[in-house]
C-alpha cells in the first residue's frame, strides 16, 4: 500500500463509496482499493505526493505532533534543534523542505531523543 503526504492546503479524499475524508497539509493518505481514484486526481492536480520517506505509526500523520504544522514551522523547528549546541554529526538533515522530509527529520529525532532517555543514557 502506497502512502501520500498533503502538499497543498487541503485534500479531499473520496472513497468508491461516497465517503469523504479531509486531510490537511502534512498529513498523510494510506492508498486503498477504494481510494485509487481520488489518490490518481489528487495526484494529478498537486494536492498530494508520494511519500516515500514519512513515517508510519499504523495511521496516518494526522494523527501525530506535526498535524497541521505549517512548512514554516516545520522549517524553524528543524532549526532550532541544529542551534541548540548539537554537534555536527547529530544535527537534523532532511532531504528536502517538503513537509514530508522534515516529520521525517523530526519523528526519527524524536524517537532518537525518546530512546536515549528510555536506556539513561541522556545522548
Amino acid at each position: 500500500m502506497a502512502a501520500y503526504v498533503v502538499s497543498g492546503a487541503l485534500a479531499v479524499l473520496r472513497t468508491d463509496k461516497g465517503n469523504e475524508r479531509y486531510v490537511y497539509r502534512g498529513g498523510v493518505i494510506e492508498s486503498t482499493p477504494d481510494t485509487e481514484a481520488s489518490i490518481k486526481h489528487l495526484l494529478s492536480v498537486g494536492l498530494i505526493e508520494e511519500a516515500t520517506d514519512a513515517p508510519t505509526s499504523g495511521g496516518s500523520a494526522s494523527d501525530g505532533p506535526y498535524d497541521g504544522v505549517s512548512n514554516a514551522d516545520l522549517k524553524a523547528a528543524v532549526k532550532a534543534r541544529n542551534d541548540d549546541g548539537r554537534d555536527d554529526d547529530a544535527k537534523l538533515a532532511p532531504e528536502s523542505h517538503k513537509n514530508v522530509d522534515l516529520i521525517a527529520a523530526l519523528v526519527a529525532d524524536d524517537e532518537k531523543t525518546k530512546a536515549a532517555a528510555d536506556s539513561g543514557s541522556g545522548e
